[in-house]
């Protein structure tokens, strides 16, 4: 035999008898498979104890989102309750505040007026006080002037029982006056290309020269208004001046006092209701 003869005999010698020694081994070994069973039995049950509590823990999570979820809804249904109440109040809060800051600035205009009626009084009691000792049959008058500035209602009294006398005195003039008020108006129309009067006229304007004097309302109180130009201008009393508004004929201002850079008249002859800043001007006569 040959050498690699002998060393292949000698290697398969080599592994039959490690075959053999591991097959015994083998056949001699008795797995334990009750010990495997139980314990996979064990696993199984703590595997089915977790799947049971995760199955509650996921049905406590599904009634707490639900319970969470009402609330939410509940949450919401109130918020939006409340923010159309809040909403409700505002606007209602607006609305008053609004009505507030209209009536009061109505009551700082009649401040105004009766600041500067009083003005005007005081400057009138001032020049009148002088001639107390002359002109005795005006004192009772100027004594009720005086007592009515420390009191309103009685002022305003006085001034309206004499405006329902001068506003009788101008009744008295209106049929009188016609003829001159359409001669008027058709020198307004000349002047202002056109202004809205109260006539029907449909005569031709005639050319008239430019306004004598020009000023604006500065106050009113029923028939009564003030303005801004007096006797330093050209104003006297038992003048009648135009008032007018844009191109639109207002009404007439019949003049009753004068001061030096105020005046004051009876509205007459109407055709829209004057407000403070309305122009009034004179016109002299036509060539």
């Amino acid at each position: 035999m040959s050498i690699l003869t002998k060393i292949s005999v000698v290697v398969l010698v080599f592994l039959v008898v490690v075959s053999s020694v591991v097959f015994l081994t083998m056949a001699a070994t008795i797995p334990n498979y009750r010990d495997l069973y139980e314990t996979s039995l064990q696993k199984l049950a703590g595997l089915e104890s977790e799947k049971e509590q995760d199955k509650l823990a996921a049905r406590r999570l599904t009634t707490e989102r639900d319970q969470l979820s009402e609330s939410l809804a509940n949450l919401r249904n109130t918020s939006t309750a409340q923010e159309r109440t809040l909403a409700r109040q505002l606007a209602a809060e607006k609305e008053a505040n609004a009505a507030v800051q209209t009536k009061l600035g109505s009551m700082d205009i009649h401040l105004m007026t009766i600041e500067k009626r009083l003005e005007t009084q005081l400057e009138r009691n001032d020049a009148l006080s002088k001639t107390l000792e002359e002109e005795r049959t005006e004192k009772h008058e100027l004594a009720g002037r005086i007592r009515g500035l420390s009191d309103e209602l009685s002022k305003m009294k006085i001034e309206r029982e004499r405006t329902d006398r001068e506003l009788e005195y101008v009744n008295r003039l209106l049929e009188d006056a016609e003829e001159r008020n359409r001669t008027l108006v058709e020198q307004i129309r000349t002047r202002q290309g056109g202004y809205s009067a109260p006539t029907a006229s449909t005569d031709r304007p005639r050319s008239v020269q430019a306004p004598a004097v020009a000023g604006t309302i500065t106050g009113l109180r029923g028939e009564l208004a003030s303005i801004n130009v007096g006797s330093a201008k050209g104003v006297q009393n038992g003048m009648e001046m135009m008032i007018y508004r844009g191109g639109d004929f207002v009404a007439y201002l019949q003049v009753q006092d004068v001061q030096a850079s105020t005046a004051a008249g009876i509205i007459v002859k109407k055709r829209l209701d004057p407000m403070v800043g309305d122009k009034v001007e004179t016109v002299r006569a036509e060539n």
